[in-house]
């Protein structure tokens, strides 16, 4: 149930069926009340009065009983909620004896509550230290407010009251959020609110001070004094007073620092008398750095620009950050004459605070200890005014927070500033930003090489390639690898490769006091326990790049939580062409092995429920789109009762976003499978499946519906029978195991039949019929196309199962001899499929006709037909469409005497065929080709096909015989003319 009154009044039971209708003031106003005071008793006279204002009906009490009854009514499903207070008669013992009413709210259900919970637990942050997390944790509690609360209601002293608090709790919160972003260094972003609160609110002391303390962190403490001077004027005139202690106090301090502050321009004034030689402060990078050529290009260009060039080089833990700021800085030296500053800004795990990083910076410039201010803008002055002029470049070590990076800022005069972090400092205005990835994998080997010795690396290159990819380029690993080869000289790069591939790459990568887990686990300890659990569930549960939406749902909404954890280089955005299709980000290989070593024993199984509810809810707006394709009846899966409605940017689920997610929704498809949730591991995997079917994945469809119908076969029998039906038709689409799927779909057929999912029956008769009819029994073929027909319902996706029942009669008419029936069925299959622009249907229908015209004879017709077809499978990008279609055509071609042709494109055919491992379609283009050969009297082409064809044979003879049959027997209808292909297959299996 969901209750709100922070906003226009609203009550939602939960049931899926919308929120409830409260059309009349009165009622409105009861629940006003009763939700204003959930969980406590709400006396009669106080409901009468704040419904009648004083001026109550004749019969109040009756009145009332008639208000509540309405009101239940109208909240159905929430009404039990509602409860009477006190008996009927006579007087309630205890705490009720006033008889009344209450309104019942669990945790979680009304926005109150969970309005003055957030607020508590940012208070809390606030005064641990933790100033980010308060301000996160006061944001949303202030943006559970409507602008007005309650609006519409009737005039009312009782609810106007309670308003009147509630406001007042907004107003605190609103405080203690301005609290936050000035101790998180976010001083210029409120600046704007702060004078607005000013002018709104004249007499708020409060407000004056954050005002006054924000203009004071940023050095303007004119400013600060002046608004002093401001609130004195107005809280004299509207309260006769001066002002209070605490915001005298802080104005005699800042005056303090002004006085002070003359005093160190003076001492920087003095200073700068003569020369100031800062020398090379930035440490050299290390010994065996390579690469990084186009970011260093990259960094010299954009610190050369003014007024005060800031660059960030970004990037998660181990991948060279400080290595490449020391390389940058050596190549800068000339163009910044005055020297350089450098300092360690301690990471997330320690972050440092800037002024202490100032103090080291103006001793380093000359200035005594004993001289150096206090700290606070007096310090930051100083530093500018000493920095004014000079051509320096100033580096920021390993920054946390771009707070930290603000005071070192010099005054715009020729310096520049470079600082490294984990994250991309985006409050850092004007920053410019170069991220660090992996090395390429030659400036990888060309680390390794250096490390480990170049003649090692290159007597084993698979070895050392190997190892490049198990540490995903990534430098620090590389050279702890690189140390345990050159610690053992007698160890093999393929060994170490596979160690590095295994469970135990974080044990291998460490030596002495440096790790890749020790470096990861700086960046895992910065963040909140939440997050740290919601990116171990994404770990887990996700193998592919990971949406920030999804980590939203394993964080309870936390829409922030991807940045969070960007932030301390746990997670690097994923830059994408378009923003439509929201955040997403990627987690290196080494970071995913960290985290999952540290995840709980037991998965937040909530957390994993309603990320599936995410992926079954955006999988089914996405198939509303994509294209058909044939035998498979892929379906919008339905909304489960109380699911989130789509969100107002969901526009950018299309098709596509099945590729892009293809390995998280096969992951979400198999964990669902192991979870007994079959149906819904069907819906998340058959969208997937048919995009496989699309770009010719049927090996590893094969694959993974395997898993599925396995773990189905325990479920009730429906279930069961779709994943076998699915599982059938990749087997069939793929040419191999025909046995099998014939076995699958003579299961699952009368099993959908009788449970009236007709249309998936329709496509297994189809499929039935197409085996029947390629083993010469026509007339069940015919039979189970008529019976597929029947099944097949009004509108469109009927039109699709009768295009798949045409094509099955179109090829079984041809092989009958009945051509012009045959070719009747075949073009109204295409007109059907064009008419739904159903491309992959079209496609297969061209295929079907392309088959009868070779039958009939008319080979340049079916020449023609089957390039049609290749256009249009190349627009869906149907390689293995395309190359079936090239083979059909090759053999065309061959009939028409074209062999050259017919033999080019039948080895293209069979290279994609090779890459799809479509062994059986691979053996067929070969065999055809050889054919082609002898006829052209090309005998060594000819040869080498025919041995080609020996191997794939022989390879599928160690793995199943009956393949190996099948395959042979099919080669042997194309290498000989004439000749019964049982006799062929023996003569071909024999030799």
């Amino acid at each position: 149930m969901e209750f709100r009154i922070l906003g226009p009044l609203y009550a939602d039971a939960g049931t899926g069926h919308g929120p409830a209708l409260i059309r009349q003031p009165l009622l409105q106003s009861a629940l006003a009340v009763l939700l204003l005071r959930a969980n406590r008793p709400c006396p009669r006279g106080l409901l009468v009065e704040a419904l009648w204002a004083g001026e109550p009906p004749g019969s109040p009490d009756a009145a009332l009983r008639v208000c509540i009854s309405r009101l239940r009514r109208c909240l159905g499903d929430c009404a039990s909620r509602l409860e009477s207070i006190g008996p009927p008669g006579g007087r309630a013992p205890g705490h009720r004896q006033q008889r009344g009413y209450m309104m019942t709210v669990r945790p979680g259900e009304l926005d109150v509550d969970e309005f003055t919970d957030l607020v508590a637990q940012g208070q809390a942050e606030l005064d641990t230290g933790g100033a980010a997390a308060a301000a996160t944790s006061l944001v949303h509690a202030l943006a559970l407010w409507g602008d007005p609360p309650l609006p519409d209601l009737p005039e009312s002293e009782v609810i106007a009251a309670d308003i009147e608090r509630l406001t007042n709790l907004r107003q605190t919160a609103t405080d203690a959020l301005i609290e936050a972003r000035l101790a998180a260094g976010e001083t210029e972003q409120v600046l704007g609110q702060l004078r607005a609160l000013v002018a709104s609110s004249p007499a708020r002391e409060r407000t004056y001070s954050q005002l006054m303390r924000a203009y004071h962190a940023l050095g303007m403490r004119k400013e600060a004094l002046e608004v002093y001077q401001l609130a004195r004027r107005a809280i004299r005139e509207q309260q006769g007073a001066e002002p209070g202690q605490a915001l005298a106090a802080l104005h005699k301090r800042i005056l303090a620092e002004e006085m002070a502050s003359e005093s160190a321009a003076h001492l920087s004034a003095i200073s700068l008398a003569g020369p100031m030689m800062l020398g090379w402060q930035a440490p050299p990078p290390p010994g065996d750095f390579v690469g990084r050529d186009a970011e260093i290009a990259a960094i010299m260009d954009r610190l050369s620009g003014p007024p005060v060039p800031v660059t960030v080089i970004t990037g998660g833990p181990g991948t060279g950050k400080s290595a490449t700021a020391a390389a940058a800085a050596l190549r800068l030296r000339q163009c910044f004459t005055d020297g350089q500053l450098y300092a360690e800004l301690g990471g997330v795990e320690h972050p440092r605070d800037p002024q202490d990083a100032l103090a080291d910076m103006l001793r380093a410039m000359g200035i005594p200890a004993r001289s150096v201010p206090q700290p606070g803008p007096a310090r930051a002055a100083m530093y500018r005014s000493l920095l004014a002029g000079r051509k320096v470049l100033v580096i920021g070590d390993d920054a946390a927070t771009a707070g930290q990076v603000r005071l070192l800022l010099p005054a715009a005069s020729g310096a520049a500033v470079l600082v490294t972090s984990r994250g991309r400092l985006s409050g850092l205005a004007g920053a410019a930003t170069v991220e660090l990835g992996g090395l390429p994998d030659e400036d990888a080997l060309s680390l390794l090489s250096r490390a480990a010795g170049a003649a090692r690396v290159a007597a084993e290159p698979v070895g050392a390639r190997g190892i490049v990819a198990a540490c995903g380029g990534l430098p620090l690993a590389l050279r702890l690898a690189a140390t345990t080869l050159a610690a053992r000289p007698g160890l093999t790069l393929a060994w170490l490769a596979r160690e590095l591939s295994g469970s135990r790459v974080l044990d291998v990568l460490t030596a002495e006091d440096t790790s890749v887990r020790s470096t990861i686990g700086a960046s895992y300890r910065a963040v909140p326990a939440a997050a740290r659990a919601a990116v171990s569930v994404a770990a887990a549960v996700m193998p592919g790049d990971i949406p920030g939406w999804a980590l939203a749902e394993l964080a309870h909404g936390d829409a922030a939580i991807g940045d969070r954890l960007a932030a301390v280089g746990l997670l690097a955005p994923v830059q994408t062409e378009s923003e439509s299709g929201g955040h997403r980000y990627r987690m290196h290989r080494l970071t995913r092995a960290f985290v999952r070593e540290h995840a709980p024993v037991e998965r937040d199984t909530a957390a994993v429920m309603r990320l599936r509810a995410g992926w079954l809810r955006r999988c089914g707006q996405a198939v509303a789109t994509a294209e058909a394709v044939p035998f498979l009846p892929v379906q919008a899966s339905k909304p489960r009762p109380g699911a989130a409605a789509p969100d107002a940017d969901d526009g950018w689920l299309t098709p596509d976003w099945l590729d892009r997610e293809h390995a998280n929704l096969l992951a979400a498809a198999d964990q669902a499978s192991a979870a007994g949730a079959h149906a819904d591991a069907i819906a998340l995997a058959g969208p997937i499946a048919a995009r496989q079917w699309m770009r010719g994945g049927y090996v590893d469809a094969i694959e993974s519906w395997r898993v599925i119908a396995d773990r189905a076969s325990a479920a009730d029998r429906l279930i069961a029978a779709k994943a076998q039906h699915y599982l059938a038709a990749l087997m069939a689409g793929s040419h191999e195991q025909a046995a099998d799927a014939s076995a699958l779909l003579a299961a699952c057929v009368p099993v959908l039949e009788q449970a009236a999912d007709l249309e998936t029956a329709a496509y297994g008769w189809c499929l039935l019929g197409r085996y029947a009819s390629a083993g010469h029994r026509h007339a069940a073929a015919i039979k189970m196309a008529r019976r597929a027909w029947r099944h097949g319902r009004d509108g469109p996706r009927g039109t699709l199962v009768r295009c798949c029942a045409r094509t099955l009669l179109g090829l079984t008419l041809a092989r009958m001899g009945m051509f012009d029936e045959a070719s009747r069925h075949c073009l109204q299959a295409r007109s059907d499929a064009r008419m739904l622009n159903q491309p992959v249907y079209e496609v297969h229908a061209v295929q079907a006709l392309a088959q009868v015209l070779i039958l009939r004879g008319d080979y340049r017709q079916a020449v023609g037909v089957c390039a049609e077809g290749i256009t249009l499978a190349r627009e869906y990008g149907g390689v293995v469409d395309e190359a079936r279609l090239e083979l059909i055509a090759a053999r065309a071609r061959q009939c028409n005497r074209d062999y050259a042709t017919a033999a080019a494109s039948l080895l293209a055919a069979a290279d994609v065929f090779r890459d799809a491992r479509l062994v059986l379609d691979e053996v067929t283009a070969r065999s055809l080709a050889a054919a082609c050969y002898r006829s052209a009297r090309s005998q060594a082409m000819a040869d080498g096909e025919v041995a080609r064809v020996s191997q794939l044979l022989a390879h599928g003879r160690a793995a199943d015989a009956d393949w190996v049959a099948a395959a042979a027997e099919r080669a042997c209808r194309l290498l000989t003319e004439g000749e019964p292909a049982p006799e062929a297959a023996r003569r071909v299996r024999s030799g």
